[in-house]
């Protein structure tokens, strides 16, 4: 007769196919590092409606901002890896390490990939009464230099990185100012508290309308669709200026492999939704295409964007 001992383990061998099956079983975090209003907020809360009705279970969007988007990043790399706590992870989220040498560290040590969710071009704004156009911005700039502010959404984000990048370029000074988020930025400059604010177009664009903000032109070669009003860096005589942002979903290291199945496939069918593409361009925001919403996508994605961080 088997012992007790035996039995047991075989009912614990028994339980385990059903136990990864039945995930998940409880509601899932989406953790953004920003607060909300942003770019990364909003492709989270576009996408978890889609992702609670598939996987039976809601999906619930937790803005933990600070440290431009690191603190986030470090409570889910240290958070159970079993699919219940993800990052919906961005550039500083998932690139930005303040305490390594040289600021960065590499996402794949720290987190197993699941898929892109987006990208984004970076664009700049002024205040209604600011500015004209690109070229009266940066005359002011330098007529006025370390005088003029410009936000941005925090530290490592592509916001604070075509900021460096236009002021390196048009020799001009401005007074850095780091936010939680693009969403506290932009209502920092529609109170006129900031002269200007580098963020996701996608962030900027909705108020951008008669008697709100004015965008100046798109971290982009050309001109954007949704944006076709706003001339490109590329157009103004800046063409290296193309700088943008990405969205990607990320789980603890040590997530099991089936849990990571479930979740690329949620990630893959919610962005192949029908009227996602079009609310993806309402948003100005580019969907990943077919290979980059997948892990082995999202890991050359990121390997990509690391290697290009450290001028590789």
């Amino acid at each position: 007769m088997a012992s007790r001992r035996t039995l047991l383990a075989g009912a614990t061998l028994l339980a385990a196919p059903a136990r990864a099956q039945s995930w998940p079983d409880h509601p899932v975090r989406l953790v953004v590092p920003f607060a909300p209003g942003g770019n990364v907020d909003k492709i989270a809360r576009l996408l978890a409606p889609i992702w609670s009705e598939r996987l039976r279970q809601p999906c619930v969007v937790e803005n933990r901002a600070g440290a431009g988007g690191s603190l986030a990043a470090g409570l889910v790399a240290q958070a159970r890896p079993d699919g219940y706590t993800l990052l919906v992870g961005s550039d500083g989220a998932l690139l930005l390490d303040p305490k390594a040498a040289d600021g960065l560290q590499d996402p794949l040590k720290l987190f197993a990939p699941v898929g892109l969710m987006s990208r984004s071009h970076s664009a700049v704004m002024v205040p209604p009464r600011g500015p004209a156009d690109l070229a009266a911005f940066i005359a002011r700039a330098k007529a006025r230099p370390g005088q003029l502010s410009a936000g941005h959404p925090g530290v490592g984000t592509s916001g604070q990185v075509a900021l460096h990048r236009l002021s390196r370029m048009a020799g001009i000074e401005l007074v850095e100012v780091a936010y939680r988020g693009g969403g506290e930025a932009l209502a920092d400059l529609m109170a006129g508290n900031i002269d200007s604010l580098f963020t996701e177009l996608s962030t900027l664009l909705p108020l951008a309308q008669p008697g709100g903000g004015r965008i100046l032109a798109v971290a982009s070669a050309q001109r954007v669709g949704v944006a076709a009003q706003v001339p490109s860096f590329g157009e103004l005589g800046y063409p290296d200026l193309v700088e943008g942002a990405f969205v990607g979903l990320v789980a603890p290291l040590g997530t099991p492999a089936a849990v990571l199945e479930t979740l690329a496939q949620t990630l893959a069918a919610s962005v192949a939704a029908p009227g996602m593409a079009a609310e993806y361009a309402r948003l100005a925001i580019d969907p990943p295409t077919a290979e980059q919403a997948t892990p082995a996508g999202l890991r050359g994605f990121l390997t990509q964007r690391l290697a290009r961080a450290r001028g590789g």
